[in-house]
């Protein structure tokens, strides 16, 4: 596992997501939702409590931005996990 797929890492970029939501900076934050979401799926599994964090963190990032089908397949995933 590299540094970048380290939990403590992917921790770290699932929280500035919420900082660059907080500036609007939505194009940056879904990045970074998916950049995390990945990372976490391969090194925690897609049941992990954290992955699934990350799965609604998307979800509503999507919703937000009125992807509801979107966010409905995210909050899909997140409870069949």
């Amino acid at each position: 596992m590299s540094w970048s797929e380290h939990p403590d890492t992917l921790t770290s970029v699932d929280n500035l997501t919420h900082v660059y939501v907080s500036q609007a900076r939505y194009g940056e934050a879904e990045t970074l939702f998916k950049r995390a979401l990945a990372g976490r799926e391969k090194c925690l599994k897609a049941d992990h409590p954290d992955t699934l964090a990350s799965i609604r963190g998307l979800a509503s990032l999507c919703e937000s931005q009125g992807r509801g089908d979107e966010a409905k397949a995210l909050s899909t995933q997140a409870v069949l996990a």
